[in-house]
């Protein structure tokens, strides 16, 4: 097995890169809280929650619900005056410009899209007053990692760089105890399905 950790996220791959088998995700104790009410009463408050899980570039896999007030968390700065657009496209209406060096929080990544020159994907970013719309990252840095140039996903190279395997470790582990639970505890679920499925099929 490969573990592969990435800011609140770490994926689980079985032998290679290539074969992704789970992703697993820190999450605040009110997200459980109000799961458990969502199931049992089929009600919850969603102002109770002020987290969402983030990738190390501080984009999201899946963006939070309405009704999720996220604390700002800024994650990039603006290298040039920057416009913000209701879609990820030129021809979106702007609706303001960042001055440089305005920090923002990436929360999803869109497609990559070549302007003036520059290769980068578009993404929705969060800024200090609340305000969400769209810009182009080719002019964003990142604030806490020093050597990222572009806002993208993993690569495989760095993902196999970052990547620690079971084999490897000698029986040493280095990852939380938290992740090492999850993953467990995932295996087995998946194992009593099969189980289960297997037993039902006789």
């Amino acid at each position: 097995m490969i573990f592969i950790p990435d800011g609140d996220f770490m994926d689980v791959y079985l032998g290679t890169i290539n074969n992704h088998f789970a992703t697993f995700a820190k999450v605040e104790a009110a997200f459980f809280e109000e799961l458990e009410s969502l199931i049992i009463t089929n009600a919850v408050d969603l102002s109770s929650i002020t987290s969402w899980p983030r990738r190390a570039d501080g984009s999201m896999d899946v963006p939070p619900p309405d009704g999720v007030t996220l604390a700002f968390r800024a994650s990039h700065r603006t290298t040039d005056r920057l416009r913000v657009r209701e879609t990820p496209s030129t021809e979106a209406a702007i609706v303001t410009t960042l001055d440089i060096g305005t920090e923002v929080q990436l929360l999803e990544t869109g497609n990559v899209e070549n302007i003036g020159g520059v290769s980068a994907p578009w993404v929705r970013v969060l800024c200090a007053n609340g305000f969400t719309g769209w810009c182009f990252s080719g002019y964003l840095e990142a604030i806490h990692q020093a050597d990222t140039t572009e806002v993208a996903s993993v690569s495989e190279s760095v993902a196999a760089a970052q990547s620690v395997s079971v084999e490897e470790q000698g029986g040493e582990n280095n990852f939380p105890v938290f992740w090492l639970v999850a993953t467990g505890i995932a295996l087995l679920v998946a194992g009593i399905v099969v189980v289960c499925i297997k037993r039902k099929r006789k």
